[in-house]
């Protein structure tokens, strides 16, 4: 075990401190990989040997992988560090559909955040693309795809695995079976009255802002209960807060109506 050093608490580090801490261990395994670390002697090899290292995986829980690899956190519009699916399609299951991650492209919109000229600039880099330098990416070897590990201490060990299967996808050996469609112990949103469902229908459709119609569908009038199934009637994404749902139907609005996003 090589222990590089820890970083100091309470607190967790804020992402500089997490690039400054991670600098210093690049740095030596640069050397490890090129040209090597010589050793005089060892146990197994008393005229000296040559040592050359790499670093593969990083295993860490899903906030500090993220710290770690210069990916957005786990409830960001970029929320997988193995594909480009945006969160308004969590509920996708066909792996088919899911647009890959370039490395290449990811590595390249990673230097021009470390490279803006401003703070802003780099605050719009991360909003569109969810991207950040991080030291790791010096090594020449590192692919942030593949090697940040899907974190096992809290899928297996913590019983995380157990708990998404059997109480969020509802997965039971008592249960009949199915193609995961619907949830078994989902409990059904009343629909609202027609009239109301037509009237935020009228709104929609004659949305020409985003802005304000994102506004009118999280006002007060619009109650969450009209969202959900208008979610539903287009499958759209049906998670989440008031916010999230007008979300997922101005993004609808914007796509299938050809209206600028204002």
């Amino acid at each position: 075990m090589f222990l590089a050093g820890i970083i100091p608490g309470p607190k967790k580090p804020s992402l500089s401190d997490t690039n400054h801490s991670l600098k210093l261990l690049v740095d030596v395994l640069l050397e490890f990989f090129d040209p090597g670390v010589w050793y005089s002697r060892t146990a197994r090899h008393g005229q000296g040997c040559r040592v050359r290292a790499i670093l593969v995986p990083v295993v860490c829980d899903m906030l500090a992988a993220r710290q770690a690899g210069g990916f957005a956190s786990p409830t960001a519009t970029n929320f997988c560090t193995c594909c480009n699916l945006k969160i308004q399609d969590i509920e996708n299951l066909d792996r088919s559909t899911w647009p890959e991650r370039d490395v290449v492209q990811q590595i390249q919109l990673a230097k021009r955040w470390r490279d803006a000229e401003s703070l802003e600039e780099q605050e719009r880099l991360f909003r569109n693309y969810g991207l950040r330098w991080s030291p790791l990416l010096d090594l020449p070897y590192w692919d942030p795809v593949l090697f940040t590990a899907i974190e096992p201490m809290h899928l297996f060990d913590t019983g995380l695995f157990q708990t998404h299967c059997r109480q969020v996808w509802k997965i039971d050996v008592s249960a009949p079976g199915g193609d995961g469609s619907r949830s078994a112990g989902a409990i059904a949103i009343p629909r609202p009255s027609s009239s109301d469902m037509e009237k935020w229908y009228e709104v929609i459709r004659a949305a020409k802002n985003p802005v304000k119609l994102r506004e009118q569908l999280s006002g007060r009038e619009c109650t969450r209960d009209i969202l959900w199934h208008v979610c539903n009637d287009h499958n759209l994404r049906r998670a989440g807060n008031k916010g999230q749902l007008a979300g997922s139907i101005v993004e609808w609005v914007i796509s299938d109506f050809h209206i600028d996003r204002g």
